[in-house]
């Protein structure tokens, strides 16, 4: 009976260590396998802006990475600031995205607007945030952004139905986008105030990379599984 209960012990924790492990590197995973996909796609039609998902998931699994091997091989005083610029720079990528897939006047001046706010609320807010803990507002803003045009993008659509949107890149990146950014975003309100109420070890060393991982995954294994059905269905 011991030697069981012992034996049960031991595959738990591993299998929690390991869980937690995969947790952790999740959406470095994430993003690997969609940019794996992405590359070795030849589908034009349904890829057509696929040069903007490239630098678009790129530039995301470029800063992730850094983010994540900062703590064990560079001597950084954090990586927070790394996680304060992610927004912007896929912000400055959605800008040129969305100023191109964008078909009417109106809706071009409404992302210029958009982006320009942006922009100002980080250049007024940047020296008393960057470096600091993650800051909630840089993920809120960008949230903003992409709700914001995600919306102009599916009107733009409502109004123009010719061909069935569910057969577009477009539309499964912006689903996969605004689904972790407006899911990312409901996590991050959570986030403080949970890690600060409640420090224990779990939420300290845990919550972030089981939760706030999870959702960057899940957002690319959308756009991941929408090209791999589309592109196997032309075939």
């Amino acid at each position: 009976m011991c030697i069981c209960l012992f034996l049960f012990n031991l595959i738990y924790m591993n299998l929690k260590s390991l869980l937690l492990l995969l947790a952790e590197y999740a959406d470095i995973a994430g993003l690997a396998i969609i940019l794996a996909v992405l590359i070795f796609s030849r589908d034009r039609k349904m890829l057509e802006n696929k040069p903007y998902f490239l630098i678009y998931f790129g530039v995301f699994f470029a800063t992730s990475l850094f983010a994540s091997l900062i703590p064990d091989i560079f001597k950084f005083k954090s990586n927070n600031w790394i996680y304060d610029n992610i927004p912007i720079l896929l912000c400055i990528i959605l800008f040129f995205y969305f100023k191109k897939i964008f078909t009417t006047a109106g809706s071009k001046k409404i992302t210029i607007v958009a982006f320009s706010l942006l922009l100002l609320f980080y250049t007024v807010n940047w020296n008393k945030s960057i470096d600091l803990y993650p800051n909630l507002e840089f993920y809120l803003i960008f949230a903003m952004f992409v709700i914001i045009n995600s919306v102009l993008y599916f009107l733009q659509e409502l109004m123009n139905i010719e061909v069935s949107v569910f057969s577009k890149g477009d539309f499964w990146f912006i689903t996969s986008v605004l689904f972790y950014a407006s899911s990312s975003t409901l996590f991050w309100m959570f986030f403080k105030e949970i890690y600060s109420k409640y420090p224990t070890h779990f939420n300290n060393e845990y919550l972030w990379p089981v939760c706030y991982n999870t959702i960057l995954f899940t957002s690319c294994i959308i756009f991941t599984s929408a090209i791999f059905l589309k592109t196997r269905q032309s075939h």
